[in-house]
Parts: structure tokens; C-alpha cells; sequence
């Protein structure tokens, strides 16, 4: 199963480090910003830095939404991409305490 990420911050960047590490193909990434995506993807052989949500869920057969929550809730999430892409939202993952 391939995995793409939607959010290249410290907890999509960990766990895309993670499964890669662990032999699951982690094949695309987008972030908020450009450079913290091709930093991530230069980590991981055979990922790619792509500009959209939507070019993730075209790779991948698994999303991971490793973005704030309200970024969901805005619209934020990808469209249905390929045959077969799914999302899973990593609640929480932008989460600061007050």
C-alpha cells in the first residue's frame, strides 16, 4: 500500500519517517510551505514533494491529514484522488496547549 502525507510538520514528518523506516512505501507529501515538503521527501527514497492535496491522494492509496483540524474542517482535506484513496486525518497533530 502506498501512503502520501498531507502535512510535512513534526508529526506527519515523523511518522512518514517512520513507516518509510519501517519499509512502507511513502510515495508523496505536500505541506503548507514547499520547503519543509521537498526537505521530507529528500529523506525518503522514492517520495515526492508535490504542490497539492490532490496530487497526494493521486499517488497514494492512503492519505495521511497530518494538518490542524480546522484545516479539515475548512475544506482543507483532499479530494477524492485515485482509484482507492483513502484519508486518515492524525487528529490533534497541530495541537498546541494553551
Amino acid at each position: 500500500m502506498k501512503v502520501g502525507f498531507v502535512g510535512a510538520g513534526a508529526a506527519g514528518g515523523a511518522l512518514a519517517r517512520a513507516l518509510a523506516a519501517a519499509g512502507v512505501p511513502v510515495v508523496a507529501v505536500t505541506g503548507k510551505g514547499p520547503e519543509r515538503a521537498h526537505t521530507l521527501a529528500a529523506a525518503i527514497p522514492e517520495c515526492a514533494a508535490v504542490p497539492t492535496a490532490q496530487d497526494v491522494a493521486d499517488r497514494a492509496d492512503l492519505v495521511v491529514l497530518a494538518v490542524p483540524d480546522r484545516a479539515i474542517a475548512g475544506g482543507g482535506a483532499p479530494g477524492r484522488g485515485g482509484a482507492g484513496a483513502g484519508g486518515v486525518p492524525l487528529g490533534g497533530a497541530a495541537h498546541r496547549p494553551a
